[in-house]
């Protein structure tokens, strides 16, 4: 008898709990503005902070009816993007033709827990825990970490920075004062880094894997910000602190913080705090920037920008917030590579920020640091842009300078046309 009263009242328990939890029903009309099919579109809603678990469906219309697609739910993610513990921001992925609009239905829940979906994006921050006898030192994935001035982080770090990847391209943000940002290239389309740690053996090339073909030692890499005076890239060496943080590491997103706090690139200025978001999607081989201020800097000229190459660069433009290039960089990153790649390298300013275009070098005689500069500002407290990159290592890519320019000009369209998304409960 006894046992069946515990059973009874477990029982009353689990009622009680379920008949508690809020359902949450949104209808979400997504429309491709753009007359150009694209892929992988991230259409991202904030969530209340009592979210725990959501199912994604889309709708379709059969006979005159709506219908709910058969599956279970679409992949998804929920996101923490500030670290209190509770989600902001639910992710998912569509592709869409020219023009099309799409419904989903989202079910939001203060139970259970998120749905699980295959790794399409990973990232990682690494930290060395050295061993007394220093012949067991291990690497520890850390979430977050924060570094005075005087630190030379990138030693301790495992890779020497954050990294970021999906299958078709991957990034690692530099642990020191440029915190420029290498590039990854894939010959195959899979996620490889956590095998090969951006610096590959011979036995892994020749078995198909990615490599490090630009290295952290510009200025810039793929489309890192600096500030920009007299002709100058102004870099992170006058700074309080320094922090990178891996904000989400899920199935369709990987969302980097860098921080640099008490930023002073201007003499005399008043310091401020500069907040750098790097986002990269599942399917996707750009990077979003957010870029955010803690005051107004109207008087702080900003630069972002690509590798120039050399001479044999080539180079293309609109001047109106797209540039990129195509060459082979001087230096191998992998010295057991048998022959450098080439690399095509994009960048996009929407026009709100876009200043102009310039040439930074450090007058190296030899081997000079160069890149091509995009001039930006803004007068309020925030700025988005855009890098992407591609190597004629890939099978699925891009082999030639025409094509890629191509591509540039067609992505750089759809930036400027983006998804329109209406919510409604």
């Amino acid at each position: 008898m006894k046992m069946r009263k515990t059973i009874l009242l477990c029982c009353m328990l689990a009622i009680t709990m379920i008949a508690r939890a809020d359902m949450r029903t949104i209808t979400v009309t997504v429309t491709n503005p753009a007359n150009v099919a694209r892929e992988a579109v991230p259409v991202v809603l904030e969530v209340n902070a009592e979210t725990r678990s959501a199912t994604v469906k889309e709708t379709k219309q059969e006979n005159g009816a709506t219908n709910y697609t058969k599956h279970s739910s679409l992949p998804y993610q929920l996101d923490d993007m500030n670290n209190d513990g509770n989600y902001d921001e639910l992710v998912f992925l569509t592709d869409m033709a020219a023009q099309e609009k799409k419904t989903f239905i989202v079910v939001l829940s203060t139970d259970g827990d998120p749905l699980t979906f295959d790794k399409g994006t990973s990232g990682y921050l690494g930290i060395q825990d050295k061993d007394k006898t220093g012949k067991n030192d291990k690497w520890q994935s850390i979430k977050s970490i924060t570094f005075p001035r005087e630190s030379e982080l990138y030693g301790l770090l495992n890779m020497h920075g954050a990294v970021m990847e999906n299958d078709m391209v991957g990034f690692r943000i530099y642990g020191d004062d440029k915190q420029s940002i290498s590039y990854y290239a894939h010959n195959k389309q899979k996620m490889d880094i956590a095998q090969t740690r951006l610096s590959p053996t011979r036995e892994q090339l020749a078995a198909g894997s990615g490599d490090m073909v630009v290295r952290a030692s510009g200025a810039y890499g793929c489309g890192a910000m600096h500030g920009w005076i007299n002709g100058k890239a102004v870099m992170f060496d006058e700074v309080c602190s320094t922090s990178m943080t891996i904000v989400a590491d899920g199935p369709l997103r990987t969302v980097v913080d860098v921080k640099n706090f008490g930023w002073q690139p201007v003499q005399k200025s008043r310091p401020f705090n500069i907040t750098t978001r790097y986002i990269l999607y599942a399917g996707h081989r750009d990077v979003k920037v957010e870029v955010d201020f803690s005051r107004e800097i109207p008087d702080i000229p900003l630069s972002v920008g690509i590798p120039y190459f050399g001479e044999e660069t080539k180079e293309w433009t609109n001047e109106e917030g797209l540039r990129g290039c195509w060459g082979t960089p001087a230096a191998k990153a992998n010295a057991k590579t048998t022959d450098a790649p080439a690399v095509g390298l994009g960048i996009f300013v929407p026009q709100s920020y876009y200043k102009g275009e310039s040439h930074y070098t450090d007058n190296k005689p030899q081997s000079p640091n160069e890149a091509l500069v995009q001039l930006v500002g803004t007068r309020g407290r925030n700025i988005d842009y855009w890098f992407t990159a591609t190597s004629d290592m890939e099978r699925y890519g891009y082999a030639n300078s025409r094509s890629w320019f191509t591509y540039l000009q067609q992505w750089a369209e759809t930036l400027k046309q983006p998804i329109k998304v209406s919510v409604k409960e």
